[in-house]
């Protein structure tokens, strides 16, 4: 079963590579692979289901390879980040034109909404998000912030929603914008999660208050 599953999977992505779009029915898909419609739907409904398995896959192959980085103990809540990043862009790459379909055909285009298709994905990643965020509270590289800390790793979803569409469209030698664009970005947002200068003033005031 596993085998067919994989079988599937493969035979789609190199569709979308060859073609740069989906199969015009599960049952021409199918056909070609000398199966019948029925041999699909043991597995799933429609191809919507497999794109979701497929995004889910991509998500646990990242994360399941940056944990096993032997430095990954070591690092840093923002070299955490990093790592699911770069290592995200190599999982997707095989599946560039599969990514470029869904994303260019996706209903909604606003930044920070979650496509359907991306919903076993954002599962896997909130669950590795709300890992590194409470590890960066608990070491202090992630300040506590009143009614703005539960949103933490809704922000660094949308730091991975920003980093996917930009890849998509990133025609440097070498995706070395999008190299760039992962650095400048968790940057950006590991600067706002950790201590700025206006926690700082938060504090002096506080303090000065209460002295009073």
């Amino acid at each position: 079963m596993k085998n067919f599953i994989q079988k599937i999977k493969k035979n789609y992505r190199d569709h979308f590579n060859m073609t740069n779009k989906p199969p015009r029915s599960i049952s021409a898909f199918m056909q070609d692979m000398g199966e019948d419609e029925e041999a699909f739907k043991k597995y799933y409904k429609s191809f919507s289901d497999l794109d979701k398995e497929i995004w889910k896959d991509i998500a646990v192959s990242t994360i399941t390879r940056v944990k096993a980085e032997d430095v990954y103990i070591d690092y840093a809540v923002r070299e955490k980040m990093l790592s699911f990043l770069y290592t995200l862009v190599e999982e997707m790459k095989p599946y560039r034109a599969f990514v470029n379909y869904q994303f260019k055909h996706k209903k909604n285009g606003r930044i920070g909404i979650t496509p359907k298709f991306l919903d076993d994905f954002k599962t896997e990643f909130m669950s590795f998000s709300h890992e590194i965020v409470n590890e960066g509270l608990d070491t202090t590289e992630i300040i506590n912030r009143p009614f703005i800390s539960e949103k933490y790793a809704d922000a660094l979803w949308v730091e991975v929603l920003f980093l996917i569409s930009f890849w998509i469209r990133d025609n440097s030698a070498n995706g070395e914008s999008t190299d760039a664009a992962i650095e400048k970005t968790s940057n950006f947002a590991f600067d706002l999660l950790g201590q700025t200068p206006l926690d700082s003033a938060f504090d002096l005031v506080k303090f000065l208050f209460q002295r009073k």
